[in-house]
């Protein structure tokens, strides 16, 4: 924290600097510095309070702690500074800060202690961007150092977005908050160049890994993922989602002992998973808990641990355990890279995209036996052969890699404004070898991954300005349509894994997601309000997101009050939205613009 602290320093003063000025504009007034030198800061101070409508977990080994209902409590600054150094050149920054309080109902989970979710000793938190840009005249502009790149035509979905990660530490989970906001800055080098002879313009990128590996893909591994399946997690996964079917990446072929009881014959059952930190200790012996399987007793043994331990009848063991390794994209080897185009003819604006990088979210390699012991086991000294008792057990250790794959997105968008009211936005990225886990065979050493193709689209259609009513004349009701489907040909027996757990319930070759919102403002825009609702074909999912913002006068409209109401649902626990069921929850952001 040392290292950050000066600039933690600055970004607090300035922060609280603003709030002493006049408020007469939108930023500070631009400071010259010189002929042609001016300095301009803007930011926010905004506060996020959320609190679950129902029980957020009545299930596991913190189920005693589920009285807090508190969901989120966040207190973030940014600061954006823009120093204009000459005509040709500037520098852009963006700093932040976030404070969110460790509480009791975390108990369990590995959200850390002192304030630390986001600022923890990880420079990438508080520097969030910070890059130079050099105009060498109005048709041509570089760029290079940490920044954000917005690609693509979806407001609900990532289709041609693929530039940046996600960093979903930032949004509580289905919100509408900025998309923007959860875009993990990376370091390139980008240049953007108007050819007008032609009504276009041309845009590349060349980005090599320099942060640290983990921010050049996924947080999904970060201690403080709101999304992470970890018991004691606010919005941790749902307390049924099953883990580990027979023929999943993670089995681990199970021996039963005792009874003609076949571990994980039974989609229902659930376990832990075996990339969680509780492989060895699920909480066991208390059936129905979410944490072990629903109608039977289970024992993880390891003889690391108990290596005199000798399971009876109605028991189960272990007879592999994971070894589990992390690679990274790392240095110049994983540099990233790709192009984007932009024409506009008759009314029409529309491009080619191809973008060379790495998966955001990981797949797990299943690789070979890295470790074998033998002990004795239940039926140990009755010399009388019983497969269900047998007298030894070997317990293997096997190792898992969890990667980022390369892969190639090429893409094409457009948009247009139709004849009658109404614009239409589509787009569609085709992946090549798209890498996937699989169900592999019982008892097999496959690797678990494969690679198939993956082809997503957008269709969206806004129409803005056109529905005026008689009781409403102050403003329009506007309304937009999305539709994101994702198809997969030839998708077989490909496994569905999200982030930071695996769920082993099969992908689907095609699912689609359909949002709708309807919004407006009143009395001049001191009220806004909207409605948003989607439907996933995935798992039969629904959310319904009812919304209002109260700008008042004072203060010049530099602050804002936003109560949003956040409802999913799904016919089961284990697909689309479902993992997040019984996971409603109201959410208040407070913000101060300076």
């Amino acid at each position: 924290m040392k290292r950050m602290f000066p600039m933690i320093l600055m970004s607090v003063v300035i922060g609280m600097a603003t709030m002493l000025l006049p408020t007469s504009g939108p930023a500070f007034d631009s400071i010259s510095l010189g002929e042609e030198r001016e300095i301009t800061v803007w930011g926010f101070l905004r506060n996020s309070t959320g609190f679950f409508t129902q029980n957020p977990n009545p299930w596991g080994p913190t189920a005693d702690q589920s009285g807090n209902r508190l969901a989120i409590e966040r207190t973030w600054l940014r600061a954006n500074v823009d120093l204009k150094l000459s005509n040709q050149f500037r520098f852009y920054g963006v700093g932040q800060f976030a404070y969110e309080p460790w509480l009791p109902v975390e108990q369990g989970s590995i959200s850390q202690k002192n304030g630390y979710e986001y600022t923890d000793k990880n420079i990438n938190d508080v520097m969030r961007e910070a890059y130079f840009e050099w105009k060498p005249n109005k048709k041509h502009n570089i760029k290079f150092g940490k920044m954000n790149v917005v690609w693509g035509e979806t407001i609900t979905g990532r289709v041609g977005d693929v530039v940046n990660p996600a960093d979903i530490r930032w949004v509580t989970p289905f919100s509408l908050e900025d998309t923007n906001d959860w875009r993990i800055p990376q370091f390139m080098v980008r240049g953007i160049h108007d050819l007008d002879s032609l009504s276009s313009s041309f845009e590349w990128i060349i980005s090599p890994t320099l942060t640290s590996p983990e921010w050049s893909v996924s947080q999904a591994s970060m201690a403080a993922n709101l999304y992470l399946g970890q018991a004691g997690q606010r919005f941790a996964m749902a307390p049924e989602t099953r883990f580990m079917p027979p023929r999943s990446i993670g089995n681990t072929g199970l021996a039963a002992f005792g009874g003609s009881y076949t571990p994980y014959g039974n989609p229902e059952v659930v376990a832990v998973s075996p990339m969680n930190g509780t492989w060895y200790q699920p909480g066991i012996g208390i059936p129905g808990n979410g944490w072990t399987p629903s109608h039977n007793n289970f024992e993880p043994l390891s003889p690391f641990q108990n290596p005199g331990f000798v399971p009876g009848p109605g028991f189960h063991v272990y007879s592999e355990i994971p070894d589990v390794k992390v690679k990274y994209p790392r240095n110049f080897e994983s540099t990233r890279g790709g192009f984007r185009t932009s024409t506009t003819i008759a009314g029409y604006t529309f491009g080619i995209i191809y973008y060379h990088r790495q998966v955001f979210e990981p797949v797990t390699r299943r690789e070979g036996i890295i470790r074998s012991v033998t002990f004795p086991g239940p039926g140990a000294g009755t010399g009388v052969p019983n497969p269900a008792a047998p007298s030894a057990i070997t317990l293997n250790t096997r190792r898992y890699t969890i990667e980022y794959p390369d892969i190639d997105n090429i893409g094409i968008y457009m948009n247009k404004q139709l004849p009658w009211p109404g614009v239409i936005r589509t787009e569609v990225m085709y992946t090549p070898n798209m890498p996937y886990n699989y169900f592999i065979p019982l008892g097999s050493d496959e690797s678990g991954v494969v690679r198939r193709d993956n082809i997503k689209y957008l269709f969206a259609y806004d129409l803005s300005n056109f529905f005026y009513f008689d009781w409403h004349k102050t403003a329009p009701f506007d309304i937009t349509f999305e539709h994101v489907g994702e198809w997969i040909p030839n998708a077989r027996e490909l496994q569905y894994t999200g982030p930071g757990v695996y769920y082993a319930t099969k992908l689907p070759s095609w699912q689609g997601n359909f949002n709708m919102q309807i919004r407006t403002n009143w009395f001049y825009n001191k009220l806004e309000t909207s409605l948003t609702g989607g439907y996933g074909t995935f798992g039969n999912s629904w959310l319904l997101v009812p919304r209002i913002k109260w700008t008042p006068g004072w203060l010049n409209k530099k602050f804002s009050a936003d109560l949003r109401y956040v409802y999913v649902d799904a016919d089961n626990r284990y697909e689309g939205l479902g993992v997040w069921k019984d996971k409603n929850y109201i959410l208040l952001q407070t913000q101060f613009n300076f």
